[in-house]
């Protein structure tokens, strides 16, 4: 898998929400469930998130990163899941400022891809949270250098238990040396 540059970040806005989530790599984007979520911006108005409705109704900013007065009492006092969940979003908002978004959403699109590889390939179904937190978290070369080692080591044999079990212990080793918590 090679990084892609070239690609069109038009279809991948609807993922990204005002306060730094990108949906592609979110639990609840890829469940089946009750709780599936369609995106931040797919589908459904979220008139029932403050930082939605101050970002995008009111203030008319893609992201909360283009208010001056970020971040604000309302964003830093929102608890919009895990402490390592909201510090992501906080560091996504700090990177799409520095990078722009066109930038970052080609780093979050690479990410969507190898979770997607990983889940189609090596997930037994029971670790989707998971590997959307290693994919969010982890440093891009390293997801790619633990993919490279993840299907070097199964040569293409995935969908099993087994499988799925030698993939979380070599992104779990990744993780470690990478000094990330899961």
């Amino acid at each position: 898998m090679e990084l892609i540059d070239n690609i069109s970040i038009a279809p991948e806005l609807v993922l990204v929400g005002c306060c730094g989530a990108y949906c592609g790599l979110c639990p609840k984007y890829y469940s089946n469930d009750n709780d599936h979520c369609p995106g931040c911006r797919e589908k459904e108005e979220h008139s029932q998130c403050r930082i939605y409705r101050c970002c995008d109704n009111l203030k008319e900013y893609f992201t909360c990163g283009e208010c001056g007065e970020f971040p604000c009492p309302m964003y830093t006092h929102k608890k919009l899941g895990s402490k390592s969940w909201n510090d992501t979003l906080l560091v996504n908002i700090k990177t799409i400022r520095e990078i722009g978004l066109e930038n970052w959403l080609k780093q979050q699109y690479q990410r969507k891809l190898i979770l997607g590889t990983i889940l189609k390939k090596y997930s037994n179904g029971r670790s989707i949270k998971f590997y959307c937190a290693v994919c969010q978290l982890m440093p891009l070369d390293l997801l790619y250098t633990s993919l490279k080692e993840i299907e070097e080591n199964l040569n293409g044999n995935g969908q099993n238990n087994r499988s799925s079990q030698i993939a979380k212990a070599i992104l779990k080793e990744a993780a470690k040396k990478a000094h990330l918590n899961l």
